[in-house]
């Protein structure tokens, strides 16, 4: 099985002002979600002897960021991380960029703003949508240089989507030399990212919410 990934980045916004909001939404849908610190969440873990391989736990963990950003990793959880998104968004007025990798061959990005999707896309459409369904999934450079004042003729370079034609020719390819990733890599998003002005959390998180359904 492949790499499969969800994780958020929220601008201008503290971890735990995000974990509120997250927490508020999942109370509304049905699950009892606690807000721990990491420091006192990781020294209840030292104290557990069981640990469930095959139902592991659902947790979601919320990142400090430099350049104005906090991140949201979701792992194992029973819920639409985009409508977690969608709602954080909304309550908190403000961007939050979601990456989704599904089975390491496949990643999409959807760029939230105040509650509302205003762009979405994914590399490798064909294989994942359709060939029908392609067009929607091309994302618009415009609007991520608008919204993270960047240079659109740099960012979309890495909005580049293989289709059966290009995939051998560009499966080994970086953007640029300085880039981490090639093209076909499960990682290659946080390459991405960087362009957008957001890093990949490699921290410890602030606080994490542990989810319960009622």
């Amino acid at each position: 099985m492949g790499l499969f990934l969800f994780v958020a980045a929220v601008k201008g916004k503290k971890p735990l002002e995000i974990a509120a909001s997250i927490k508020i939404y999942l109370d509304q849908i049905g699950f009892d979600t606690e807000i721990k610190s990491a420091e006192k969440w990781r020294e209840e873990i030292k104290l557990k002897t069981n640990f469930d391989v095959i139902d592991p736990m659902a947790l979601t963990a919320i990142f400090n960021l430099k350049n104005n950003f906090s991140a949201i990793s979701f792992d194992n959880c029973p819920f639409q991380e985009i409508e977690v998104c969608k709602h954080v968004s909304n309550q908190l007025n403000t961007i939050v960029s979601l990456i989704e990798v599904y089975d390491s061959s496949t990643w999409y990005h959807r760029l939230f703003q105040n509650g509302n999707i205003i762009d979405i896309f994914c590399n490798n459409p064909e294989e994942f949508e359709g060939n029908e369904q392609t067009s929607k999934f091309e994302g618009n450079p415009s609007t991520l240089s608008e919204i993270f004042r960047i240079n659109k003729l740099e960012i979309e370079q890495y909005m580049f989507q293989f289709t059966n034609e290009n995939r051998v020719s560009n499966i080994s390819r970086k953007i640029s030399t300085s880039d981490d990733y090639s093209l076909e890599n499960e990682w290659f998003f946080i390459d991405f990212w960087k362009k957008l002005g957001i890093d990949y959390p490699k921290s410890s998180p602030q606080f994490v919410l542990l989810h319960k359904i009622k």
